[in-house]
């Protein structure tokens, strides 16, 4: 091959993009200490105690199959109903009243 078909080969390529976060890898005490929270905890708590992202903590429990506690489900379940209450309550008196 001539240097200039190499060099016409080489400027179609693109460089590899390097992540803007570096990426954490999941160590046996992480594992240990998600195992040991997650199953009393709801996911945004468990997130920010192991200083990882929400999607990266439930990705993980699902990789070691753990679940959670059904107290914890039902709290979770309380806390939805309490937020849809309060979007309700905020509606003025007199929507939809002509």
């Amino acid at each position: 091959m001539s240097i200039e078909v190499e060099k016409r080969a080489d400027q179609g390529r693109k460089e590899a993009v390097k992540p803007t976060r570096p990426y954490r890898r999941w160590t046996r005490e992480d594992k240990k200490v998600l195992t040991r929270i997650f199953p009393k905890s709801t996911n945004p708590d468990v997130a920010a105690e192991m200083g990882r992202s929400i999607s990266s903590t439930i990705a993980q429990a699902f990789k070691l199959r753990l679940k959670k506690n059904p107290s914890v489900h039902t709290e979770i379940g309380r806390q939805n109903i309490e937020k849809q209450w309060m979007v309700v309550r905020k509606q003025p008196a007199t929507k939809g009243k002509k």
